[in-house]
């Protein structure tokens, strides 16, 4: 699964509380389920006209890229009128510390303005630029004109409530793109067997930096360090020190992975998990064939005839059946040892599940079909002249192979001769 900076999947309340560990904006995406807890520092009082401070406050840092006009539409994620959300813009191009008067503010309270939702943010047809508090406004401000390489902080706020939020960006400026994460589809997932230590219990040594090609692809000028929380990962924090050589703590765990811009700062999220199932060789097992005893094009099979060759010296080994690759790779809808075929004289697929005592599996697969039993059509016995009296005459067999066959395909079926019942029985010593 793929989680870009700016569509986060979980909540955060970090060091973002302050202006100088502000997250940095970049592409037009917007957030999803933001949280806000705390103030950290206190930078908000005096610094604006909308007569309020940090209460749970997150600090975002927005550049631009390409000018025009900028706007959001903040949208919590609970309908709840009495979930209040305020906001204060600070630029252009101020720093942390001196980050002067807020150019915008709302700080309207939905439910005292009697609003019929609670959503806020910067739009083109408000006028004003300052509201609130209280019943003051409507809870949108006019949105920015802005220049290319304009710089503002955005703090947002939350003094009543418990609520996440989204937040999606309106306007035609646009901001610098992050890092490319990996295409869609792109598997970072890493498996290996429990080889470090007890092997019973789910831990073992992954080496992370075998994703660091994948995720880099043709991109320079970029960082990438792993991380056990989205939350360290977003703010930078306590990396993985050595992630060459990674000892999990659960299983599966997930990874996350911070891609970053050298230059910008901007940074995109990918996860992965670490998990202890690794792969292991199967042997080759054979394609099974039924006779079809009563015409119907259904037999038995006993699929455990494979097992011995599937394990192919495995400890502990465990085998188990299934009718796609898929459910064998997710351990779902195991089929029965003892498996009749669904589809009468007709070849089906089935895939063996390997499993070890050292938590490693492996997948392999095989054919089974019925077919239909010939009829061995009786052939008259020959009377024959011995030309020379030595009691000895040469026969061309294949001459009543016709016969043998009947009605039969020629092409489906073949005819074999042999000395004895028991020959042909086991079908040994043809002539």
């Amino acid at each position: 699964m793929v989680i870009a900076m700016l569509l986060l999947l979980t909540s955060i309340a970090y060091a973002q509380n302050d202006c100088n560990e502000a997250i940095v904006v970049c592409g037009n995406l917007g957030f999803q389920d933001l949280d806000v807890v705390g103030v950290g520092t206190q930078e908000l009082s005096g610094s604006n006209t909308c007569g309020s401070q940090e209460n749970n406050s997150l600090w975002l840092d927005v550049t631009v890229n390409t000018g025009g006009t900028l706007g959001f539409t903040l949208t919590p994620t609970s309908n709840a009128i009495t979930e209040d959300f305020d906001f204060f813009i600070f630029g252009p191009n101020v720093s942390c510390g001196n980050i002067g008067q807020a150019i915008r503010c709302s700080t309207t309270n939905p439910q005292a303005a009697n609003q019929g939702n609670n959503l806020t943010g910067m739009n083109a047809t408000e006028t004003d630029t300052s509201e609130g508090p209280g019943a003051a406004g409507n809870s949108f401000v006019r949105w920015l004109d802005v220049n290319p390489g304009d710089r503002f902080f955005i703090v947002i706020d939350r003094p009543i409530g418990n609520s996440s939020f989204d937040l999606e960006w309106t306007g035609t400026a646009t901001f610098n793109d992050a890092p490319d994460t990996v295409p869609q589809g792109t598997l970072l997932h890493i498996a290996e067997c429990d080889t470090t230590g007890d092997p019973n219990d789910n831990s073992t040594i992954f080496d992370l930096t075998v994703n660091t090609p994948i995720i880099t692809g043709t991109q320079t000028g970029i960082s990438i360090s792993y991380y056990t929380s989205l939350g360290n990962a977003q703010t930078g924090n306590n990396p993985i020190q050595n992630p060459a050589a990674f000892q999990n703590t659960s299983a599966p765990q997930n990874i996350f992975v911070r891609i970053e811009d050298n230059n910008t700062g901007c940074f995109t999220i990918d996860d992965f998990q670490v998990r202890i199932s690794g792969n292991i060789d199967t042997g080759t097992p054979n394609n099974l064939t039924e006779c079809d005893a009563d015409g119907d094009g259904v037999e038995i099979f006993d699929l455990t005839q494979n097992n011995t060759l599937i394990a192919n010296g495995a400890p502990n080994p465990t085998v188990t059946f299934y009718l796609s690759e898929m459910n064998a790779e997710d351990e779902m809808n195991p089929i029965s040892d003892m498996y009749q075929n669904q589809n009468a004289l007709t070849q089906e697929t089935i895939w063996a599940r390997l499993d070890s005592g050292s938590g490693c599996s492996g997948i392999t697969s095989f054919t089974i079909q019925v077919f239909t039993t010939p009829t061995a059509n009786v052939i008259d016995d020959q009377l024959i002249c011995d030309d020379d009296n030595d009691g000895f005459s040469v026969l061309n067999l294949d001459d009543f192979t016709s016969f043998a066959l009947g009605t039969q395909s020629a092409t489906q079926f073949s005819v074999t001769y042999h000395p004895s019942q028991l020959d042909a029985d086991m079908n040994s010593n043809p002539i």
